[in-house]
């Protein structure tokens, strides 16, 4: 009995084995990880089954390059699954346009040692409209300022960037600046909030602003 259940599992397997097919992946930059169906499998190059009547989706995703998703199915009527597939990952445009920075989305503390509190909030626009003069909200009472965003399209990605600087009430004169900075697949309109991301890097562009603000204020 037994042996006739071991002769039928190969029975029902053997078909599966024996159409089975082969591809093998390698990708540039050789680090790149592979995914299939969403595991983790290797990186760089990897030779993956793809058995009788299944399709995969295979994956490949480093930093700094655009993600790459191609399915392969073993079935009838499609394609035939190549013995070798070499995939190019095309450069992130937006990574290349930005730096990671540890202020992005951070509420940076400016305390100055001079001048008045007008003097200083003045100062800090002046710099501040150098880069975002379209504003959204602007209260010299209060204090707080909230630029309107600017969206960068690049060849993945949407990337939005404002400023908000603000007095805090902890202390007389103690201001917050924050560069927020967000990231969302390439065709979002900049109004569909649910898609973004806040993004742990700033377009360059920005970089020497927050030294800018701070120099100005400083030089009372």
């Amino acid at each position: 009995m037994k042996s006739k259940n071991y002769f039928l599992l190969l029975f029902l397997i053997f078909p599966v084995l024996l159409f089975a097919k082969k591809v093998e992946i390698s990708t540039n930059p050789s680090d790149a990880e592979i995914y299939v169906n969403g595991k983790l499998v290797g990186t760089g190059s990897i030779v993956i089954d793809v058995k009788n009547k299944e399709c995969i989706t295979v994956q490949i995703v480093r930093e700094g390059y655009l993600g790459y998703s191609k399915d392969y199915c073993n079935q009838k009527g499609m394609p035939d699954i190549p013995k070798r597939d070499y995939i190019q990952l095309n450069l992130d445009q937006s990574y290349e346009a930005s730096t990671k920075s540890d202020i992005a989305n951070v509420d940076v503390v400016l305390k100055p040692q001079k001048g008045t509190l007008d003097e200083n909030w003045t100062a800090a626009i002046r710099t501040i409209t150098d880069y975002f003069d379209a504003l959204e909200v602007s209260d010299s009472d209060v204090k707080y300022l909230r630029s309107a965003w600017i969206v960068d399209t690049f060849d993945g990605f949407v990337v939005r960037t404002r400023i908000i600087y603000r007095l805090t009430r902890d202390e007389p004169q103690e201001f917050k600046l924050k560069i927020v900075s967000e990231r969302a697949p390439r065709n979002t309109s900049s109004r569909q909030d649910e898609r973004f991301e806040a993004w742990d890097r700033v377009l360059k562009k920005y970089g020497t602003l927050l030294e800018e603000v701070n120099s100005r204020i400083a030089a009372f």
